[in-house]
């Protein structure tokens, strides 16, 4: 079997699919749900993550330019730009192997746009670039994030069987094309949020039994400051051991070993710190606001801590059909709310109904007045 052009047919075959009416930018939102509910979208996930690395590493293994499947593929590649290309306000880094992979595309014009269409996908898989607004030249991404926020509006509701047949039960997933849940999913939009927080708040505090063990801090330095103000003089367990003497030396090394996995650690402050990594069984104690369990209750109590000041304005709600509005985002201010409610893509996709916005106006002005609102501020409100 020839690699190379394995990749490429598979190239080829995103490459078409994403290039079908579906995926037009000026779909309305009537059309996007008749596609979605007839399960055309089933294969999107994969065709926009995968269609640049088969199409890089078929190129890098071609070595006819006139080969009849690189010229169906160049055919297919400006088609797929024609019908989503748009110019950068600034250019993608092109990485050196991308330039050695499309040598073989025999038009300039159409090779200038590969580069760059290509650098900007592998730029979101790889260098981990999230923000990408200056270097986009496609404009894929954003209806791929329309359509997930459509599915996810009809998932929630009693169209969810039928749609899992078409998308599995995984229909909540996370926006990073460089993470695994970028395409696997979750079943449940607890579990996606509880998943994104650990994007957002990824540097944890190793102290077991701090608040930010759990909750986390968004930046290295905001842990380092955290550690410093408040573990200064408070020395973790086995964390400055009593010097070995001699004999202690000569010996080996002590190894801990994890009861859930293979690994070994030297120190058994490791091992605490890498049992957190493992999602156990035996957690009677669940918090009645997020996924988390755990192992006492004078932990659930000391966690439950971190939900006092839980974002309360939250873009949802009920209108009198029946129809939810919003997109479940929380704020923790009445006006953060409110001027959320006034971007373009909350117009476009939270407020599109009329009903929509009079709601919305109405539900940050009665939670704004309520200093404990959670009760009430989503889905009882309805449009009068």
């Amino acid at each position: 079997m020839d690699v190379s052009k394995e990749h490429l047919a598979q190239a080829s075959l995103c490459l078409s699919y994403l290039s079908l009416p579906v995926f037009e930018q000026g779909r309305t939102d009537d059309e996007l749900t008749t596609a979605i509910r007839s399960g055309a979208y089933a294969f999107c996930d994969y065709a926009y993550e995968s269609w640049s690395r088969h199409l890089i590493l078929g190129l890098q293994g071609a070595v006819a330019p006139n080969d009849s499947m690189l010229q169906r593929l160049e055919e297919d590649l400006e088609m797929f730009l024609n019908c989503h290309w748009k110019v950068p306000m600034e250019k993608p880094k092109v990485p050196k192997r991308v330039v050695d992979a499309v040598r073989l595309i025999s038009k300039s014009d159409l090779r200038e746009k590969i580069l760059l269409s290509v650098s900007f996908v592998e730029n979101m898989l790889y260098a981990h670039v999230e923000d990408t607004t200056l270097s986009e030249c496609l404009d894929l991404f954003r209806t791929l994030l329309r359509i997930r926020l459509m599915l996810e509006s009809l998932a929630r509701g009693p169209e969810y069987a039928s749609l899992a047949k078409y998308y599995s039960g995984r229909m909540f997933k996370c926006t990073r094309l460089y993470c695994k849940w970028f395409h696997e999913g979750f079943t449940s939009e607890a579990d996606r949020t509880a998943h994104n927080d650990k994007h957002e708040r990824s540097h944890h505090c190793p102290h077991s039994g701090c608040p930010v063990a759990t909750w986390g801090c968004t930046t290295k330095a905001d842990l380092d400051k955290h550690i410093s103000q408040h573990h200064a003089q408070d020395p973790l367990e086995d964390e400055f051991p009593d010097d070995p003497d001699d004999e202690e030396l000569q010996q080996a090394a002590p190894t801990f070993t994890c009861p859930h996995c293979d690994r070994n650690f030297t120190r058994a402050f490791n091992l605490k710190v890498h049992l957190r990594t493992h999602e156990t069984s035996d957690k009677p104690f669940a918090c009645p606001t997020c996924p988390s369990r755990f192992v006492r209750q004078g932990d659930l109590r000391r966690h439950e801590q971190l939900h006092a000041n839980d974002r309360k304005y939250l873009c949802h709600g009920v209108l009198e059909d029946g129809e939810e509005w919003g997109c479940k985002k929380s704020y923790k201010r009445a006006d953060a709310l409110a001027r959320h409610h006034q971007t373009p893509a909350a117009q476009a996709y939270c407020l599109k109904r009329p009903e929509a916005r009079e709601a919305a106006s109405l539900l940050t002005k009665k939670v704004a007045k309520r200093k404990d609102g959670v009760e009430g501020a989503g889905g009882s409100v309805g449009s009068k």
